[in-house]
């Protein structure tokens, strides 16, 4: 089994350009441990991406985590350098919540 830890990141509340800050759902995985974390603000997701150090970060759509298209190098500057973002969509679309 690969070691690598995968986030999975998915919008609850709000949107990254409201006056209120958005809410997350994040299912982490590592090795075969899968840890769940709901309404998590944008400061505690980073705080985890810190300590977990995910090589991928999956999200359905990255204009869930940035209200534009510039905030994006921004974003990705506080991201570990191995990490990788990845914007997924399929034919069965279902929130992580």
């Amino acid at each position: 089994m690969s070691d690598d830890v995968i986030f999975g990141v998915d919008i609850t509340k709000g949107t990254p350009d409201s006056r209120k800050h958005p809410k997350y759902a994040v299912c982490i995985l590592e090795g075969e441990t899968v840890e769940q974390h709901r309404l998590v603000s944008r400061q505690k997701l980073l705080q985890l991406i810190r300590q977990y150090r995910p090589d991928i970060i999956a999200v359905d759509n990255i204009y869930e985590l940035i209200a534009s298209r510039r905030e994006l190098n921004s974003l990705l500057a506080k991201f570990p350098h191995k990490t990788r973002l990845v914007q997924v969509t399929g034919e069965h679309k279902e929130s992580l919540v």
